[in-house]
Order: structure tokens, then sequence, then C-alpha cells
């Protein structure tokens, strides 16, 4: 893993500006907001609604056997209704090559594209949804690895699959700093010629917006995003989509920053922006954000890594400059409803406590279990505790809960591997309820075996 490189945070962001044209005159002269979209479905102003939550599932057969494939059919099977997707990240393993696109995304998921039934015809970069798959980037999406390692691993291929190690993904290409989920999911303007592009904002930025013109998301047959994080309402309900790769490495704080460079100021301020527009909203009932790493969380791996702190300080600042400006138009309600994420390999709901900030009593779901190998809890329990400072010195105290955990236990014969997706289904009303759906597929004795654990309200 230790050739496995990542583009600065300035590069990812740079990257996708070129990508999108962003602020090109002619989307300027439009006043076009590239943040935003309107899911033209017909049905997006019903207030009852349902819709599912999936990540970390971008791998391919394992050991003869399809983990992601599925979760799909348990998706097909107790999804019935639901109006869309949404994909917590790490959509491909190991570095988001266009390559895997096809085996890892496309057959997976052919029932949810146009055309599935013949899914080998499908391009990576035309794909169309009849049921939309609404995605944000995991850090896998955005790896690369040097072309000499890419080359001895395609050319190895045959050795490997005789060894039994064809299962390491990385082949002749890589995600080149994300330029493949670009051209995946995103309305990837540098591709069209200048001669093109004005009939093309013209035809497909046609929606009306709080903030202006906006990309028209249509099913079946037009489903690109606008933009690297976006929003969208649906039922009266405001959701962001956010790239946490940008804000992961460090936070912001009233001090200033030593390592500026590394944080996304311009999402975290849109963000800011964006959540007092949506309060100061009449017909918004409620908002969820959704992005890969979690602020929270108490898998293995992750719940003591510098990210997962940078992630839960970068939102904190954020939540708290919104509380600020609100004052009690909020009636003591949290500034958001419901956080997504993936990252962590395992299905977990974790509610936080008062923490002394504006990311109190928040309810958080992440959604990582869907394709990828399982990982356990950690050993030290449930209760997260957080290190606080102040004049007096350092202190801790707790911060959050998980109320319910589904990820890898046991060993040996004993091992269970569930992987997981969620079905959230939402209540009319304000504020929303949640109605949500833990799904769970594993193999037990050689069959796979599917389940949906006691549903619950929040």
């Amino acid at each position: 893993m230790s050739l496995i490189t990542e583009p600065s945070v300035p590069a990812k962001i740079q990257k996708m500006k070129e990508r999108v044209r962003w602020k090109h005159p002619s989307i300027r002269q439009r006043g076009i907001d590239q943040t935003c979209l309107v899911v033209d479905d017909n049905r997006e102003e019903s207030p009852e609604f349902s819709f599912m939550v999936i990540g970390d599932s971008g791998t391919k057969t394992q050991n003869g056997q399809h983990p992601q494939r599925q979760v799909a059919e348990l998706m097909l099977k107790y999804g019935g209704g639901s109006r869309f997707v949404l994909h917590t990240g790490d959509v491909i393993y190991i570095v988001g090559s266009r390559e895997y696109y096809q085996t890892n995304f496309i057959e997976p998921y052919r029932e949810f594209l146009v055309g599935g039934e013949n899914p080998a015809k499908i391009a990576y970069d035309r794909m169309v949804f009849n049921l939309p798959i609404f995605p944000v980037l995991g850090n896998h999406d955005y790896y690369d690895v040097p072309l000499l390692y890419r080359l001895l691993s395609s050319f190895s291929l045959p050795l490997r699959r005789l060894l039994g190690y064809e299962n390491i993904e990385i082949g002749r290409f890589s995600s080149n700093q994300g330029d493949a989920y670009a051209r995946a999911f995103l309305d990837y303007l540098a591709a069209i010629s200048p001669a093109e592009l004005e009939r093309h904002l013209d035809q497909h930025y046609t929606a009306k917006s709080d903030t202006g013109r906006c990309l028209r998301y249509q099913p079946g047959k037009f489903t690109r995003l606008p933009n690297r994080y976006y929003t969208f309402r649906y039922g009266g309900i405001d959701f962001f989509a956010l790239d946490s790769n940008t804000f992961k490495s460090s936070f912001p704080n009233s001090q200033g920053n030593e390592n500026i460079l590394n944080i996304d100021f311009e999402q975290l301020n849109w963000l800011q922006n964006r959540l007092i527009e949506s309060w100061h909203t009449s017909q918004v009932r409620g908002r969820i954000i959704f992005f890969h790493h979690p602020p929270y969380v108490t898998e293995a791996n992750k719940w003591y890594q510098s990210e997962t702190l940078a992630v839960r300080h970068s939102l904190r600042w954020v939540f708290e400059k919104v509380a600020q400006t609100l004052g009690n138009l909020t009636q003591q309600r949290p500034i958001v409803d419901l956080i997504l994420s993936g990252h962590a390999h395992c299905l977990e709901y974790l509610r936080t406590v008062n923490t002394g900030y504006a990311d109190s009593h928040i309810n958080c779901i992440i959604s990582g279990g869907s394709g990828h190998f399982p990982r356990p809890q950690r050993q030290e329990g449930s209760e997260l505790m957080e290190t606080f400072r102040d004049k007096s010195g350092s202190y801790q105290r707790k911060v959050a809960d998980s109320l319910l955990f589904v990820g890898r236990s046991g060993a040996g014969m004993g091992e269970r591997l569930p992987y997981s997706c969620v079905r959230i289904d939402v209540l009319d009303g304000t504020p929303p309820q949640f109605i949500i759906k833990p799904l769970i597929t594993e193999q037990i004795e050689g069959e796979w075996c599917d389940r949906q654990l006691d549903p619950f309200v929040i």
C-alpha cells in the first residue's frame, strides 16, 4: 500500500474545478449554481418517500463470491419504492481505476442502469441511471499508483490468478487524481467543445433553485452531477453531499491553522451558508448531509485515526458558525437531522450526546459495509470519549454512544462477515421522522442469507 499516492488538497480542488469548468463565463452569464441540482422525477414534492444508503462497495468477486452483488440484490429485494440511492464513497477499489468500473460498479448495479440488461455494452463514462445513485468521493476514488507498478501488476495477472492473488485490484490505470470518478458521475464540461458548451448548458441547466439556475437531473435521460459537492431538495428535505477528502487532514480553529492548505474553506463556507439558507426556507423541514469519512465511529480501524477527528472538528466548526447565526431559530433542534458516512467497513448507528458544541444530539449512520471486507468493533466499547482543553489543562468527556454495530465478529470457523446497506423511510411532518431499516446479507454454511434487523425511528 506504500506505493499508493494521494493528491494534495489543492490538487484535488483544482483538478475537479477544471473538469466542470468551474465558473466559466458562459456559466456565470446564465446565473448557474454549479453546486445544486433538481431531481426531476415528478415525485420530488412528496413528503413521504424512501431511499437507500450504501458505501465502500467497489470491489469485485472475492474467492468466487461477490458480496457487492449480494448487497445489490438485497436492495432490490427490500428497496421497493425507494426513490434513489446515496453512495457514501469508495466506489472503486483499490485506486479508482476506470478499468474496474465494468466489474465493480456497472455489473453489480445493472438493474439501476438504463441498458442494464446488457451491462457489457455500458461505458463507464456514459452511465444513465433509471434509479438515481448519488455518490460522493471516497479516498480510494482519488488514489494513484506509479506507472511501473501498474505495468508490473498487469503483466503479472496470469501468475497472480494461478497463485490465487487475482483479487489485488490494480491494473493498467489508476484514478488519475479522481478523473475516472469525475468522468463516471460528474457533468464533465471540460470534455465538451467550446462550440457545444452553451447548447449543453441551455439544454441541461434549466431547473430553478433558490440560488439560480441549476442542473436538471432526469432519471432515465440525463443523470450527471454538477460538482464534487452538491445539494438537492427532495420531499422538503435538503440533502448536502460533501467531499470529505479535502477537510480530513486538518481542521480550522479560532487560533488559525498551521496547515491551512489542507483545509477546503471554500467547501466548508459553502456548507455553512447553505445550511443557514436552508433554515431560513419555510418549505424545508429537515436536513441530511452525507460524505465519506465518519466524524464518529467505533470500528476498530477508524475510531482513533486523525482524519476522524479532523472531519469531526471541521463539521463542528461549521455547525458552531451556523448556530451562532441562527440563534433561537432552530428551537433546540440539531443543525442537521442526520449524518450519513462510510469509510468504516461496517454498519453503525451512533448518536452524539451534549458535546458542548453545536454538534450535540445528532444522529449518525455509517453505511460502509456494502462490499469490502467487514471490520470489527473496537474492544474499548461503545462510548466515545474526546479530549478537550481549557485554561486548566486537558480533560476527557463522552461525546457519542454507539447504539448499533454490525461488522466482523468471531474467528476461524465461527467468523461472521455480514455485509450491509440501509433503507430509510422519511415520514411527513416537521421535524421529520426517519424509519431506519438495516439490511444484512452474509454467508452461513455456504449459503447467502438475507435478513432485516428491527427497524428503529429517529
